[in-house]
């Protein structure tokens, strides 16, 4: 279908250059036709920033919430009875896929996320807003070298498309009172939910919320003021 759509395009632009009376309609028609394909890829339309005052997490926009920061050291003895580490069950290990001559090999990643969005009752996200398409060709190609033969094959079918990054805005609650923040460069397919573990579930304004922060690897404790 894609390759398809690129050889009508290219073949209209070589129309275009053989006949120059009639080549502005077509310019204009290549570029509907373009844009139309870029669409068609998954470019979506960038926009200003909805929310510019809204910080990256640990910052909040209500200052009736407090977020301390506690440190492993205190965190351990203090807490750790209460809301243990999260566990190798609770997290889930990125790994990336390269191609030998035996096969695919999994090598693991070198960071973990958390991916148990459903223990995060506290934090949930509240849209997205596309500031960049980035285009991937997606063409992979893998070298086999044999004794006098060399040849270049694909790993993989060819899938041109956009990859699409934004801010997305975050609420978080704590017995009823909220606060916003913001994510920065976060892929429209994913969620920056993956960086946040909840070790706690309040329901009321007296209670402490107790979060873990992937990218930092660090603890909080976010209460009503």
């Amino acid at each position: 279908m894609i390759l398809s759509i690129i050889r009508r395009v290219l073949a209209g632009l070589r129309w275009a250059t053989a006949h120059p009376k009639t080549t502005g309609g077509l310019l204009a028609a290549g570029t509907a036709g373009w844009v139309a394909l870029c669409f068609s890829l998954g470019y979506q339309i960038p926009s200003v920033d909805r929310h510019p005052s809204w910080q990256p997490f640990p910052a909040l926009s209500n200052p009736q919430l407090v977020i301390e920061k506690i440190p492993d050291s205190i965190f351990g003895p203090r807490f750790g009875h209460r809301f243990p580490y999260p566990t190798e069950a609770d997290t889930v290990t990125h790994y990336q896929t390269f191609n030998d001559e035996d096969g695919p090999v999994p090598v693991r990643g070198s960071w973990e996320l958390y991916d148990d969005h459903r223990s995060l009752t506290n934090l949930r996200s509240v849209g997205f807003q596309v500031t960049e398409n980035d285009f991937d060709s997606d063409v992979h190609f893998h070298l086999y070298i044999y004794p006098g033969n060399s040849s270049v094959t694909p790993d993989e079918p060819w899938n041109p498309h956009f990859r699409t990054f934004g801010h997305e805005y975050l609420e978080l609650n704590v017995g009823g009172v909220k606060a916003y923040f913001k994510e920065a460069d976060v892929p429209i397919v994913g969620t920056s939910l993956d960086d946040f573990y909840q070790y706690n579930h309040p329901i009321r304004r007296q209670d402490t919320l107790f979060l873990r922060y992937g990218l930092s690897n660090t603890n909080y404790a976010i209460y009503v003021r």
